[in-house]
């Protein structure tokens, strides 16, 4: 059974895609890659990918006159903000196309590990999220504490499933009439931030399963669970590393390159067993 993926790039992450796309061959079975290109040169560049299922952001708006950036309510959104409202809808075009669930993975993720458990995890599940599992402050961890970083949502939308069409298209009108980097209250008293604070009322509202943070780490949770390698294979929280978000990398001129924000105050071993694999992996990409 081919799964279907979804994500989106423009060409400053081209390397960062290409380095998704290597370890989704190693890791994903029979899968495509539908990729939402947001320039020429994004385009240009996938065209050796032979899993990879390309649409320009030309053709895309032209299906969606309603989500140019003029035709949006409120202020003007930054090109960011564009991104983020747009890729709800993307994800509806996809499972439209396809028939199928699309499991949509932001372009700097890169798997480490089979994605077989991920998908027994989901089951029959409408959609699948991952906690972002800030930790309270009384535990005493490095890296963003439960009290500080909430308001930016219980659950991160680098790696979201979606089986349900009707919730798709709910998360995409959502996006298309509030979608802006920062945090916000709504009239009805909740919290929104971009994308991804509509993402805390999918469990009670929709039934979304909840995943192991070990399907999505991020710098952010880095911290909280033991980091251990077994045979080769890393381990999060006891269970293989399916895949690490490399929010906030950078590469600088002269050669500097920063991994992620100062804040998450990351280790050595975990420099070396994270994100050195993936500093190579971008050097192949970019070959």
């Amino acid at each position: 059974m081919t799964r279907h993926f979804a994500t989106y790039s423009d060409a400053a992450y081209l390397p960062r895609l290409k380095a998704l796309y290597a370890s989704m061959q190693r890791h994903c079975g029979d899968f495509e890659l539908h990729v939402l290109a947001w320039d020429s040169a994004a385009a240009d560049g996938l065209s050796g990918l032979t899993r990879a299922r390309v649409t320009t952001v030309a053709d895309f708006l032209s299906a969606h006159p309603e989500l140019h950036k003029k035709a949006l309510p409120g202020p003007q959104r930054t090109d960011v903000e564009h991104f983020w409202t747009c890729g709800p809808m993307w994800l509806v075009d996809c499972m439209e196309k396809t028939g199928e669930p699309v499991t949509y993975s932001d372009a700097d993720i890169m798997f480490h590990s089979s994605v077989d458990p991920m998908f027994a995890e989901i089951g029959r599940a409408p959609a699948g999220i991952v906690p972002h599992n800030f930790q309270p402050r009384a535990m005493g961890l490095p890296g963003p504490q439960m009290e500080t970083h909430y308001v930016f949502g219980l659950y991160n939308v680098g790696v979201v499933h979606l089986a349900n069409l009707d919730l798709a298209r709910t998360w995409a009108e959502q996006c298309r009439a509030w979608c802006y980097d920062k945090v916000d209250r709504t009239p009805a008293g909740y919290l929104e931030y971009g994308d991804q604070r509509y993402l805390d009322q999918w469990p009670a509202n929709w039934g979304a399963r909840v995943l192991h943070p070990s399907v999505n780490v991020g710098p952010w949770s880095i911290h909280t669970m033991e980091l251990d390698v077994r045979d080769g294979v890393i381990y999060f929280g006891g269970r293989p590393l399916i895949s690490y978000h490399y929010s906030g990398y950078r590469e600088l001129p002269e050669n500097h390159t920063v991994l992620t924000r100062p804040e998450y105050r990351l280790t050595k071993r975990q420099e070396d067993l994270i994100y050195m694999p993936y500093i190579e992996a971008l050097e192949e990409a970019s070959r």
